[in-house]
């Protein structure tokens, strides 16, 4: 680790920055429960699910249903890098060999910077279900790599989660998201001024 020290006037500045090859990541998370859908989407339904003997209210997705949400980079986020995106979930039921399928759209800027749409959305994940235990475990799916265009601290991602109908054998019941999180490299334990690193 570095640490700068910035002695200017009466305010003594520092930061921590990482050195060599270390990664260190950290989560950008937020509940699916708190997201919306847009007014031209199906909205996914929030259900009543029993999951270890509790029943919870869960976000379930069928075919169509999106949500938005609105991602802000971390001070101590590494400009310049790669957000890994991806999802929590439980399943309705157990049907061994049934497929989902997610996207995921994401239109990006950094401080003064144009919104546009990354290089590679609309990303697209599929999975199927092998265990026949969805119902009982949590499980993850990663779903996109976006690319590196946090070119400043506080960049914004918008960003929307659909269901889209899997390629082959739909699994027909309802994929209840429990987290879209991501994974961001972290370089620092924040930065030295508000806008800067």
């Amino acid at each position: 680790m570095i640490i700068s020290i910035d002695n200017t006037g009466d305010l003594l500045q520092a930061n921590v920055f990482r050195s060599g090859d270390a990664i260190a990541y950290e989560d950008i998370q937020g509940s699916s429960a708190q997201f919306k859908t847009t007014g031209a989407g199906s909205s996914p339904s929030l259900d009543d699910v029993t999951v270890g003997g509790v029943v919870f209210a869960l976000t379930g997705f069928s075919v169509n249903d999106e949500i938005d949400r609105i991602i802000q980079s971390p001070h101590a986020m590494q400009l310049s890098s790669i957000l890994e995106s991806h999802i929590h979930f439980i399943t309705a039921s157990a049907d061994v060999g049934g497929k989902f399928q997610f996207q995921l759209e994401v239109v990006a800027a950094p401080i003064g910077g144009t919104f546009t749409e990354v290089t590679g959305s609309p990303f697209t994940a599929e999975a199927t279900m092998v265990s026949g235990a969805e119902t009982d475990h949590g499980y993850l799916d990663d779903l996109a790599a976006i690319p590196d265009v946090n070119t400043t601290v506080s960049s914004i991602y918008l960003v929307k989660l659909k269901r889209i109908a899997a390629s082959s054998n739909e699994y027909s019941g309802k994929v209840y998201v429990l987290f879209n999180d991501e994974h961001a490299i972290i370089d620092s334990e924040g930065s030295r001024q508000e806008g800067q690193k």
